[in-house]
């Protein structure tokens, strides 16, 4: 024990070794502060947040916040979050101050180490573990005799330390017992490398078995090349800050001869046009002014959040040099974890150059009747103003009406919320069409359909001839109907990307399929027509879809479902698999999916602990996962989504408490964990535009929007318009949930505000699966009744169509998703079933 404590006391001197750029000590770094930097009084009981600042616990306690979830405190500095005021660490006051003199058990001044223990200052030749005191050699002889220091144990103290005070503190300290916070019974032993945390005994059988592991003496050396790594990226990081910082101050001075000589240019043009023009003139110059009054707003924002990084480095860096330096073992056991995060955020801030900022002033030479219009415009010459495409041109007499998408300033690294809330308008940017990739000279055949025309006509489209067995024989060839129909996709499409796929591969993974169902006409798929006035409902079916069934629902479950497919479409299912089991491929009551980064099918395998990927046509491709309820391992996976911008999935299952999300890599690695204590049950989980994580609380309604990081960027209530949501899609700055008991899908902007609902009671009951086209139709999907339907709405919550799939039961089914060839995925949880349907719908 006494060989590890030394080798940890070099250890722990080779982290603030000549790899740190700064050198110099405390008093002359002025690194750590002495004053509460809130009060600006001595500390009294000082703690230390997550991103390293310290202040006085009792002014911390202001800053902490509840907001009806778990408590927080934000740093008054740099706005990053902390946990509750009492998880806190503390800051121990003792390790920062540079002792100049010892307290009677240190060497002073050359003198040697006394005794602790007595009074008759003897020199000091032992020192006891439990006691963590020095001992003469009489107070030893007393240690051996008296009972109540029969289990205290007792060494000698080596050369080294009889001759440095500062050594031997640093000995006893690290070898001092310390209780698990868990088990008391227990002292820490160990060191997690994979968690970052101190373990007893108890806690490495109960928890953290198979984790690598190291002795509490051997902490030092391992962050030794750990933090050397960090805290040198973070110095060349700060250097580019800085380079940056000086660059933006000479944008700032380039900004003010760019309004000079454009106020010039604008006063030329005006002559030009004296006699009609003189009034918008000043309107022109007040536009220049504000437009440079944005980009210095901008360019100041940046500065000071630079500047706040630059000094956020500086601070991290002293803090581990001169504070963590001094700290035990067990201490630097429990900040390791805050201080690599930090640095780890640190190294990741972005240094955003821009070559130049001006605003230029580009008159235009038109008739005197447009000169309103014409007068001239505003260029922008570097990527500074990219959020700034389009002022407002409110001030403006006559000019357009700005455009309504509003972009909120992103920042480098966490600013002040004033900062935060700078708003800038935006140009929209529409999507291009989805379907313009397509092979138009694919030939699409169409089963037989009954259109009702303008005039209220039927026009029957006979089918061609039936085959048995093959999907391709449930094709027909479409007829020139004379109505301008979409492009429709059924498995055949695929061989447009997937060339080696056949669509017979499909159809022989269906199994069970009443023969009824393989003659083609009774099928009356409806087609929508974007552009056309044409129905997208026969005779029969537009008068059955006006009746609505009570809300008694008195009908037996047999009835409800023939009178629902009298009304509906048919669906052919195309592919289903999927089995109860443990081995790959197989499912055990699977309760969410997601489609893949190249749209494989993601499924979220609950009772087996893991996320099993598979094509669409149902092979498996691989999986990842284990099962445990540390981070890191899977415990009752629900959810799982991909977010694009990162290439990362993410999953939310239960761990240690209600719900935990986490975040791994598309090769499946752990990369970290996201806090979500605020979150009962995750129901439905979604990526919106930004790249964050939509995620919906089910036992109180409510959303949440978290980052990467695991920042709340928004969050808002939904209690007073649903009872229990089941599911969300997201199209541009719309949340669609469905709400499962209310029978209906409610549509709230990004903000919170309530839209609009859709659907309703036997139109969509129980909904359990939502997705939108890129067309903003938004299909809606459940299983009530045993059989798996979906009805189809425009973004305005007109219903356009349904369908319906009779040729195998669907139980309990949950999620839904459109493929890009306008195929429709679902889960079903009670079978374990993935499947995989054709509604003759694209999206």
């Amino acid at each position: 024990m006494l060989d590890e404590s030394c080798e940890s006391s070099d250890g722990l001197d080779n982290i603030f070794s000549d790899d740190f750029s700064k050198i110099s000590t405390l008093e002359e770094a002025g690194g750590l502060p002495t004053l509460c930097g809130i009060c600006e009084k001595p500390f009294t009981n000082p703690v230390i947040l997550s991103c390293l600042h310290i202040f006085d616990r009792e002014c911390v306690r202001n800053f902490e916040k509840n907001d009806s979830m778990v408590p927080y405190t934000k740093c008054p500095r740099c706005d990053t979050l902390s946990g509750s005021v009492r998880t806190l660490e503390a800051y121990d006051l003792s390790v920062a101050q540079t002792r100049s003199e010892g307290d009677g058990s240190h060497k002073v001044n050359g003198a040697a180490v006394k005794c602790s223990v007595c009074t008759d200052g003897n020199d000091a030749l032992y020192r006891c573990l439990h006691c963590a005191g020095t001992l003469c050699e009489r107070c030893r002889d007393i240690h051996k005799v008296m009972k109540v220091f029969s289990n205290h144990e007792i060494l000698d103290l080596t050369e080294e330390e009889k001759g440095n005070a500062e050594i031997l503190q640093r000995n006893m300290l690290n070898t001092k017992p310390v209780i698990c916070t868990i088990h008391p019974e227990s002292t820490f032993t160990s060191f997690c490398l994979q968690c970052h945390i101190p373990l007893c005994e108890t806690c490495f059988e109960c928890e953290h078995k198979g984790h690598i592991t190291i002795l509490l003496g051997l902490v030092p050396t391992h962050i030794d090349s750990l933090l050397s790594d960090m805290v040198e990226c973070c110095r060349l990081r700060q250097k580019d800050f800085r380079d940056s910082i000086e660059m933006m101050h000479s944008l700032l001075s380039e900004l003010s001869s760019s309004r000079d000589a454009n106020k010039s240019l604008i006063n030329k043009t005006c002559k030009q046009w004296i006699t009609s023009i003189e009034r918008i003139k000043d309107q022109f110059i007040h536009k220049n002014r504000e437009i440079h009054d944005e980009l210095e707003m901008k360019i100041w924002s940046r500065i000071n959040t630079m500047s706040k990084t630059v000094d956020h480095v500086d601070f991290a860096c002293d803090f581990v040099k001169v504070y963590l330096k001094k700290c035990s073992n067990i201490e630097i056991c429990k900040l390791f974890k805050n201080v690599l995060a930090c640095f780890d955020k640190l190294s990741k801030q972005q240094v955003v150059n821009d070559p130049s900022a001006k605003a230029v002033f580009s008159p235009g030479l038109s008739a005197y009747d447009v000169i309103h219009q014409h007068f001239g415009t505003f260029s922008f010459t570097n990527g500074l103003e990219q959020d700034l495409q389009q002022v407002s041109n409110s001030l403006l007499e006559g000019f357009p009406a700005p455009n309504p998408h509003i972009a909120v300033l992103s920042s480098v690294g966490d600013i002040t919320n004033d900062l935060k809330q700078l708003t800038l308008k935006v140009d929209g940017h529409m999507d291009p069409d989805p379907l313009s990739g397509l092979d138009h000279s694919v030939t699409v055949h169409l089963p037989p359909v009954s259109l009702v025309q303008q005039d209220g006509t039927c026009e029957n489209i006979n089918p061609s001839a039936v085959g048995n067995g093959n999907i391709n024989n449930y094709i027909s060839r479409s007829s020139n109907s004379g109505a301008s129909g979409r492009h429709n996709s059924n498995w055949c499409d695929l061989n447009v990307t997937l060339p080696n796929l056949e669509p017979s591969d499909f159809l022989c993974n269906v199994t069970q399929v009443d023969p009824i169902f393989s003659n083609p006409f009774i099928t009356t798929d409806n087609l929508r027509a974007p552009g056309s006035n044409v129905s997208t409902l026969d005779v029969d079916s537009s008068l059955i879809l006006k009746q609505k069934l009570p809300v008694s629902y008195n009908a037996t479950l047999y009835e409800y479902s023939r009178m629902r497919a009298a009304r509906c479409s048919q669906m052919n299912l195309l592919t289903k698999w999927g089995s109860l089991g443990c081995e790959l491929g197989r499912l055990n009551s699977p309760h969410g999916f997601c489609l893949g980064f190249e749209e494989e099918i993601v499924v979220a395998d609950t009772y087996n602990h893991r996320i099993q990927i598979f094509t669409k046509r149902g092979d498996f491709v691989s999986f990842f996962g284990v099962s445990g309820r540390v981070d890191g391992l899977m415990w009752y996976p629900r959810k799982v989504a991909i977010i694009r911008q990162s290439q990362r999935y993410v999953v939310c299952d239960r761990g240690n408490e209600r719900s935990r999300m986490q975040l791994f890599s598309r090769s499946g690695h752990f990369v970290r964990r996201i806090p979500i204590r605020y979150i009962d049950i995750v129901a439905g989980l979604a990526i919106n535009q930004h790249g964050h994580i939509v995620a919906i609380d089910s036992v109180s309604p409510s959303v949440f929007v978290v980052s990467e990081e695991g920042d709340l960027i928004r969050w808002f209530d939904c209690s007073n318009h649903m009872r229990e949501p089941s599911d969300v899609a997201i199209h541009g700055r719309e949340y669609y949930i469905c709400d499962f008991k209310a029978h209906c899908v409610i549509v709230f902007q990004e903000d919170g505000s309530f839209i609009r609902r859709i659907g309703g009671e036997s139109i969509t009951d129980f909904p359990n699966g939502i997705d939108v086209s890129d067309h903003g139709d938004v299909l809606v999907g459940d299983s009530h009744g045993n059989r798996f339907h979906i009805a189809v709405f425009s973004r305005s919550g007109e219903l356009l169509s349904e369908f319906v799939c009779n040729q195998t039961k669907v139980s309990r089914s949950c999620c839904l998703k459109i493929t890009t060839e306008g195929y429709v995925v679902t889960l079903a949880r009670s079978s374990n079933n993935v499947l995989v349907l054709n509604t003759l719908y694209i999206c």
